[in-house]
This record gives C-alpha cells, sequence and structure tokens, in this order.
C-alpha cells in the first residue's frame, strides 16, 4: 500500500507541474496575444493617419493649370485675309471702276 500512494504522489506532483506549465503558457500566449493586438493597432493608426496627411496635402497644394490645345482652327480663322478688288486696283479716271478691261 505505501508503494502504491508513493506512486500516487509522484503522478500527482507530474500532473500538478504539467498544469502548472499549461497555465505558464495560457498566460504567455495571451500577453503575446495582446501585444500583437497593440502593436496592430499601433500599425493601422499609422498607416491611417499618414493616408489622411498625404490626402490633405495633395488636396490643398496648388497644381499648376495645364493649358489645353485650341482646337483645331480653319486657316482663315488664324490667319490673315486680303482682298483684292481688280475694278478699284488702278482708277485713273477715278469713277470707281479700274482701268483693266475685261471680258
Amino acid at each position: 500500500m505505501e508503494g502504491s500512494n508513493l506512486l500516487s504522489g509522484v503522478v500527482e506532483e507530474e500532473n500538478d507541474s504539467q498544469s502548472a506549465q499549461i497555465e505558464e503558457c495560457k498566460s504567455g500566449l495571451k500577453k503575446k496575444k495582446k501585444i500583437l493586438w497593440v502593436i496592430s493597432f499601433v500599425m493601422c493608426t499609422c498607416i491611417s493617419a499618414l493616408m489622411i496627411w498625404v490626402i490633405i496635402y495633395y488636396a490643398s497644394k496648388k497644381q499648376p493649370k495645364i493649358p489645353r490645345p485650341n482646337p483645331v482652327q480653319e486657316w482663315y480663322k488664324k490667319e490673315s485675309v486680303y482682298e483684292i478688288l481688280i475694278q478699284s486696283f488702278q482708277d485713273s479716271s477715278n469713277n470707281g471702276i479700274g482701268d483693266i478691261k475685261g471680258n
């Protein structure tokens, strides 16, 4: 009977030490989870703040206006046009009709 008590005492001590180790592991995991949550929260907050800052910076920055090309204009809208009336080209008699004889 004494041997069985001794054996049961050793088994109980092993069970106690194993359960203590399991509790230590669980508490260690809980601490690691908390640390990971805090790190993830801080990183997300920093990334969000950086994104907001970039948006505000570029929104407030005055962008240079890009000159837009004019649509294709027809030649007579951008060039000078001269009209020569043959009748008034040379008028020696000052009657408003030129000296060049036509058909």
